[in-house]
Protein backbone atom coordinates (compact mmCIF):
# COMPACT_ATOMS: atom_id res chain seq x y z
CA UNK A 1 0.00 0.00 0.00
CA UNK A 2 3.09 2.22 0.86
CA UNK A 3 4.22 2.05 -3.13
CA UNK A 4 0.54 2.67 -4.28
CA UNK A 5 0.73 6.18 -1.85
CA UNK A 6 4.00 6.91 -3.36
CA UNK A 7 2.92 6.52 -6.81
CA UNK A 8 -0.28 8.44 -6.78
CA UNK A 9 0.99 11.14 -4.44
CA UNK A 10 4.01 11.44 -7.21
CA UNK A 11 1.38 11.77 -10.10
CA UNK A 12 -0.42 14.28 -7.98
CA UNK A 13 2.66 16.09 -7.14
CA UNK A 14 3.03 16.37 -10.85
CA UNK A 15 -0.38 18.27 -11.38
CA UNK A 16 0.19 20.52 -9.02
CA UNK A 17 4.21 21.72 -10.14
CA UNK A 18 2.39 22.49 -13.04
CA UNK A 19 -0.54 24.30 -11.23
CA UNK A 20 2.91 26.38 -9.72
CA UNK A 21 3.86 27.81 -13.40
CA UNK A 22 0.20 28.92 -13.76
CA UNK A 23 0.69 30.93 -10.61
CA UNK A 24 4.34 31.91 -12.01
CA UNK A 25 2.89 32.96 -15.05
CA UNK A 26 0.18 35.52 -13.32
CA UNK A 27 2.53 36.62 -10.94
CA UNK A 28 5.00 37.56 -13.87
CA UNK A 29 2.71 38.98 -15.62
CA UNK A 30 3.07 36.60 -18.52
CA UNK A 31 -0.49 35.48 -18.63
CA UNK A 32 -3.78 37.69 -18.22
CA UNK A 33 -7.63 37.33 -17.54
CA UNK A 34 -8.12 37.52 -21.28
CA UNK A 35 -5.21 34.99 -22.09
CA UNK A 36 -6.55 32.64 -19.32
CA UNK A 37 -10.36 32.79 -20.74
CA UNK A 38 -9.05 32.17 -24.32
CA UNK A 39 -6.78 29.34 -22.92
CA UNK A 40 -10.02 27.87 -21.09
CA UNK A 41 -12.37 28.38 -24.19
CA UNK A 42 -10.26 26.36 -26.04
CA UNK A 43 -9.59 23.60 -23.69
CA UNK A 44 -13.40 23.55 -23.32
CA UNK A 45 -14.05 23.54 -27.50
CA UNK A 46 -10.91 21.70 -28.47
CA UNK A 47 -8.67 20.78 -26.40
CA UNK A 48 -11.02 17.99 -24.38
CA UNK A 49 -12.96 16.65 -26.89
CA UNK A 50 -10.07 15.88 -28.76
CA UNK A 51 -8.72 13.87 -26.03
CA UNK A 52 -12.05 11.94 -25.85
CA UNK A 53 -12.46 11.26 -29.16
CA UNK A 54 -8.61 9.91 -29.00
CA UNK A 55 -9.19 7.83 -25.90
CA UNK A 56 -12.21 5.84 -27.76
CA UNK A 57 -9.96 4.60 -31.08
CA UNK A 58 -9.20 1.41 -29.25
CA UNK A 59 -10.58 -1.85 -30.19
CA UNK A 60 -14.54 -2.31 -29.37
CA UNK A 61 -14.43 -4.86 -26.83
CA UNK A 62 -17.67 -6.09 -24.79
CA UNK A 63 -15.94 -5.93 -21.93
CA UNK A 64 -14.79 -2.09 -22.68
CA UNK A 65 -18.43 -1.51 -23.35
CA UNK A 66 -19.69 -3.40 -20.13
CA UNK A 67 -17.30 -1.74 -18.11
CA UNK A 68 -18.22 1.93 -19.80
CA UNK A 69 -21.86 1.52 -18.20
CA UNK A 70 -20.68 0.35 -15.30
CA UNK A 71 -18.49 3.50 -14.42
CA UNK A 72 -21.54 5.34 -15.64
CA UNK A 73 -23.79 3.69 -13.00
CA UNK A 74 -20.97 4.29 -10.51
CA UNK A 75 -20.53 7.87 -10.72
CA UNK A 76 -24.31 8.09 -11.12
CA UNK A 77 -24.80 6.39 -7.74
CA UNK A 78 -21.96 8.30 -6.12
CA UNK A 79 -24.00 11.45 -7.11
CA UNK A 80 -26.88 10.79 -5.80
CA UNK A 81 -25.58 9.74 -2.75
CA UNK A 82 -23.76 13.27 -2.90
CA UNK A 83 -26.96 14.87 -3.02
CA UNK A 84 -28.44 13.36 0.69
CA UNK A 85 -25.28 13.38 1.99
CA UNK A 86 -24.94 17.29 1.34
CA UNK A 87 -29.10 17.79 2.42
CA UNK A 88 -28.35 16.17 5.66
CA UNK A 89 -25.21 17.25 6.76
CA UNK A 90 -24.53 20.63 5.38
CA UNK A 91 -25.39 23.18 8.01
CA UNK A 92 -24.79 27.22 7.47
CA UNK A 93 -26.84 29.78 8.93
CA UNK A 94 -26.13 32.13 5.70
CA UNK A 95 -28.52 29.99 2.97
CA UNK A 96 -25.63 31.36 0.54
CA UNK A 97 -23.10 29.33 1.97
CA UNK A 98 -24.87 26.42 2.46
CA UNK A 99 -26.50 25.87 -1.36
CA UNK A 100 -22.75 26.44 -2.42
CA UNK A 101 -21.24 23.98 -0.11
CA UNK A 102 -23.50 21.83 -0.70
CA UNK A 103 -22.97 21.99 -4.63
CA UNK A 104 -19.48 21.63 -3.61
CA UNK A 105 -20.25 18.23 -2.06
CA UNK A 106 -22.11 16.69 -4.99
CA UNK A 107 -19.99 17.96 -8.00
CA UNK A 108 -16.35 17.18 -8.35
CA UNK A 109 -13.67 18.62 -10.73
CA UNK A 110 -13.93 15.84 -12.77
CA UNK A 111 -13.24 17.44 -15.91
CA UNK A 112 -9.97 19.58 -15.06
CA UNK A 113 -8.61 17.58 -12.21
CA UNK A 114 -10.21 14.24 -12.82
CA UNK A 115 -9.07 13.53 -16.48
CA UNK A 116 -5.19 14.76 -16.19
CA UNK A 117 -5.32 12.53 -13.43
CA UNK A 118 -7.14 9.19 -14.95
CA UNK A 119 -4.41 10.00 -17.65
CA UNK A 120 -1.37 9.88 -15.17
CA UNK A 121 -2.47 6.85 -13.46
CA UNK A 122 -4.18 4.76 -15.84
CA UNK A 123 -3.29 6.00 -19.00
CA UNK A 124 -5.40 5.93 -22.01
CA UNK A 125 -8.01 3.62 -20.68
CA UNK A 126 -8.22 5.81 -17.62
CA UNK A 127 -9.35 8.76 -19.82
CA UNK A 128 -11.64 6.63 -21.41
CA UNK A 129 -13.86 4.90 -18.47
CA UNK A 130 -13.49 8.37 -16.82
CA UNK A 131 -15.68 9.88 -19.35
CA UNK A 132 -18.53 8.67 -18.14
CA UNK A 133 -18.09 10.49 -14.92
CA UNK A 134 -18.07 13.88 -16.88
CA UNK A 135 -21.35 12.61 -18.89
CA UNK A 136 -22.90 12.07 -15.32
CA UNK A 137 -21.79 16.06 -14.18
CA UNK A 138 -23.12 17.58 -17.38
CA UNK A 139 -26.72 15.93 -16.87
CA UNK A 140 -26.76 16.94 -12.90
CA UNK A 141 -25.04 20.12 -13.23
CA UNK A 142 -27.19 21.42 -15.64
CA UNK A 143 -30.54 20.37 -14.00
CA UNK A 144 -30.19 19.76 -10.40
CA UNK A 145 -27.28 21.55 -9.53
CA UNK A 146 -28.91 24.77 -11.22
CA UNK A 147 -31.71 24.36 -9.45
CA UNK A 148 -30.19 24.47 -5.56
CA UNK A 149 -28.34 27.29 -6.71
CA UNK A 150 -31.42 29.14 -6.96
CA UNK A 151 -31.97 28.68 -10.82
CA UNK A 152 -34.72 27.81 -13.30
CA UNK A 153 -34.14 24.99 -14.77
CA UNK A 154 -35.58 25.41 -18.37
CA UNK A 155 -35.06 24.07 -21.92
CA UNK A 156 -32.24 26.72 -22.35
CA UNK A 157 -30.27 25.34 -19.15
CA UNK A 158 -30.84 21.71 -20.25
CA UNK A 159 -29.85 22.14 -24.28
CA UNK A 160 -26.81 24.21 -22.45
CA UNK A 161 -25.84 20.80 -20.40
CA UNK A 162 -26.65 18.33 -23.20
CA UNK A 163 -24.98 20.29 -25.90
CA UNK A 164 -21.43 20.44 -23.36
CA UNK A 165 -18.32 20.35 -25.79
CA UNK A 166 -17.51 16.86 -23.98
CA UNK A 167 -21.08 15.64 -24.11
CA UNK A 168 -20.93 16.34 -28.48
CA UNK A 169 -17.14 14.58 -28.51
CA UNK A 170 -18.87 11.38 -26.80
CA UNK A 171 -21.47 11.74 -28.83
CA UNK A 172 -19.22 11.29 -31.87
CA UNK A 173 -16.52 9.14 -30.29
CA UNK A 174 -19.05 6.37 -29.38
CA UNK A 175 -19.99 5.85 -33.26
CA UNK A 176 -16.43 5.64 -34.29
CA UNK A 177 -15.51 3.11 -31.44
CA UNK A 178 -18.42 1.16 -32.68
CA UNK A 179 -16.92 1.35 -36.26
CA UNK A 180 -15.38 -1.82 -37.42
CA UNK A 181 -12.18 0.91 -38.57
CA UNK A 182 -10.38 3.45 -36.92
CA UNK A 183 -9.74 6.97 -37.89
CA UNK A 184 -6.82 6.98 -40.43
CA UNK A 185 -3.71 8.40 -39.33
CA UNK A 186 -4.17 11.58 -41.07
CA UNK A 187 -6.57 12.32 -39.25
CA UNK A 188 -5.80 10.68 -35.53
CA UNK A 189 -2.51 11.77 -34.96
CA UNK A 190 -3.61 15.51 -35.35
CA UNK A 191 -6.66 14.92 -32.91
CA UNK A 192 -4.13 12.84 -30.61
CA UNK A 193 -1.60 15.63 -30.77
CA UNK A 194 -4.12 18.53 -29.39
CA UNK A 195 -5.85 16.06 -26.91
CA UNK A 196 -2.33 15.64 -25.28
CA UNK A 197 -2.75 19.04 -24.11
CA UNK A 198 -5.52 18.69 -22.02
CA UNK A 199 -3.34 17.83 -18.76
CA UNK A 200 -0.63 20.59 -19.34
CA UNK A 201 -2.83 23.68 -20.07
CA UNK A 202 -5.80 22.66 -17.71
CA UNK A 203 -3.24 22.81 -15.03
CA UNK A 204 -1.95 25.99 -16.15
CA UNK A 205 -5.46 27.17 -16.06
CA UNK A 206 -6.11 26.05 -12.33
CA UNK A 207 -2.81 27.39 -11.22
CA UNK A 208 -3.34 30.70 -12.94
CA UNK A 209 -7.37 31.28 -10.95
CA UNK A 210 -5.58 29.51 -7.39
CA UNK A 211 -2.61 32.12 -7.74
CA UNK A 212 -5.29 35.19 -6.91
CA UNK A 213 -7.72 32.67 -4.40
CA UNK A 214 -8.62 33.75 -0.83
CA UNK A 215 -8.67 30.81 1.74
CA UNK A 216 -10.17 33.03 4.51
CA UNK A 217 -13.23 33.24 3.56
CA UNK A 218 -13.87 29.49 3.20
CA UNK A 219 -12.27 28.59 6.68
CA UNK A 220 -13.98 31.01 8.73
CA UNK A 221 -17.27 28.73 7.76
CA UNK A 222 -17.68 25.91 10.20
CA UNK A 223 -19.97 23.99 7.71
CA UNK A 224 -16.16 23.87 5.53
CA UNK A 225 -15.11 21.34 7.14
CA UNK A 226 -18.05 18.98 6.70
CA UNK A 227 -18.34 20.00 3.24
CA UNK A 228 -14.20 18.57 2.96
CA UNK A 229 -15.11 15.65 4.67
CA UNK A 230 -17.89 14.88 2.47
CA UNK A 231 -16.37 15.70 -0.82
CA UNK A 232 -12.48 13.84 -0.32
CA UNK A 233 -13.67 11.10 1.85
CA UNK A 234 -16.79 10.21 2.86
CA UNK A 235 -18.25 10.31 -0.78
CA UNK A 236 -15.09 8.45 -2.56
CA UNK A 237 -14.81 5.56 0.11
CA UNK A 238 -18.42 4.84 -0.08
CA UNK A 239 -18.32 4.44 -3.43
CA UNK A 240 -14.78 2.51 -2.86
CA UNK A 241 -17.08 0.11 -0.57
CA UNK A 242 -19.19 -0.67 -3.43
CA UNK A 243 -16.57 -1.38 -5.81
CA UNK A 244 -14.95 -3.25 -3.89
CA UNK A 245 -17.58 -6.06 -3.91
CA UNK A 246 -17.59 -5.96 -7.46
CA UNK A 247 -15.02 -7.47 -8.52
CA UNK A 248 -16.59 -8.96 -12.15
CA UNK A 249 -16.04 -4.84 -12.91
CA UNK A 250 -12.45 -4.53 -14.84
CA UNK A 251 -10.01 -3.45 -12.32
CA UNK A 252 -8.95 -0.04 -14.50
CA UNK A 253 -12.71 0.93 -14.78
CA UNK A 254 -13.18 0.83 -11.25
CA UNK A 255 -10.04 3.02 -10.10
CA UNK A 256 -11.43 5.13 -13.01
CA UNK A 257 -14.80 5.67 -10.87
CA UNK A 258 -12.50 6.22 -7.76
CA UNK A 259 -10.83 9.15 -9.17
CA UNK A 260 -13.49 11.96 -10.25
CA UNK A 261 -15.04 10.92 -6.84
CA UNK A 262 -12.05 11.49 -4.81
CA UNK A 263 -11.36 14.78 -7.25
CA UNK A 264 -11.92 18.59 -5.50
CA UNK A 265 -14.52 20.63 -5.81
CA UNK A 266 -15.77 21.74 -9.73
CA UNK A 267 -14.56 25.01 -10.67
CA UNK A 268 -18.12 25.44 -12.37
CA UNK A 269 -19.09 26.11 -8.74
CA UNK A 270 -17.85 29.64 -8.98
CA UNK A 271 -19.79 30.40 -12.48
CA UNK A 272 -22.56 29.37 -10.90
CA UNK A 273 -21.84 31.30 -7.31
CA UNK A 274 -21.84 34.47 -9.87
CA UNK A 275 -24.61 33.63 -11.40
CA UNK A 276 -27.11 33.23 -8.88
CA UNK A 277 -26.32 35.29 -6.24
CA UNK A 278 -24.19 32.51 -3.98
CA UNK A 279 -21.28 34.39 -2.81
CA UNK A 280 -18.43 34.16 -5.19
CA UNK A 281 -15.75 35.32 -2.83
CA UNK A 282 -16.67 32.40 -0.40
CA UNK A 283 -17.30 29.61 -3.81
CA UNK A 284 -14.08 30.63 -5.13
CA UNK A 285 -12.29 29.92 -1.87
CA UNK A 286 -13.85 26.91 -1.35
CA UNK A 287 -12.85 25.59 -4.19
CA UNK A 288 -9.02 26.80 -4.00
CA UNK A 289 -9.42 24.83 -0.56
CA UNK A 290 -10.81 22.07 -1.49
CA UNK A 291 -8.40 21.71 -4.73
CA UNK A 292 -5.35 22.31 -2.29
CA UNK A 293 -6.63 19.99 0.09
CA UNK A 294 -6.64 17.43 -2.61
CA UNK A 295 -2.81 16.86 -2.65
CA UNK A 296 -2.83 15.23 0.39
CA UNK A 297 -6.47 13.44 -0.15
CA UNK A 298 -6.46 11.90 -3.25
CA UNK A 299 -3.24 9.84 -2.73
CA UNK A 300 -4.40 8.29 0.16
CA UNK A 301 -7.53 7.41 -1.08
CA UNK A 302 -6.12 6.17 -4.47
CA UNK A 303 -3.77 3.99 -2.44
CA UNK A 304 -6.48 2.38 -0.71
CA UNK A 305 -8.36 1.81 -4.25
CA UNK A 306 -5.09 0.20 -5.47
CA UNK A 307 -4.85 -2.24 -2.58
CA UNK A 308 -7.92 -3.39 -2.56
CA UNK A 309 -9.04 -4.01 -6.07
Amino acid sequence: MLDSVITTAQQTAVLFVMMGFGVLARHLRIFDAETIRRFTEFLIKFITPCLIVSSFQRPCESERIVSLGWTFAAAAAATIAAIFLSRAFIRAQDARHRRALEWAVIFSNCGYMGIPLEEAILGPDGVFYGISAIAVFNIFAWTYGVSMMGGAVGLKGFVKGALNPANVAVAVALPLFFAPWRLPFVMARPIESIGSLNTPIAMLVMGYYLASAKFAPAFRCAATYAMLFMRHFAVPLMLLAVLWQCPFIDRTARLAAIIPAAAPVGVLLTVFAVKYDCDAEFSTAVVAVSTVFSIITIPLVMAIAVALF
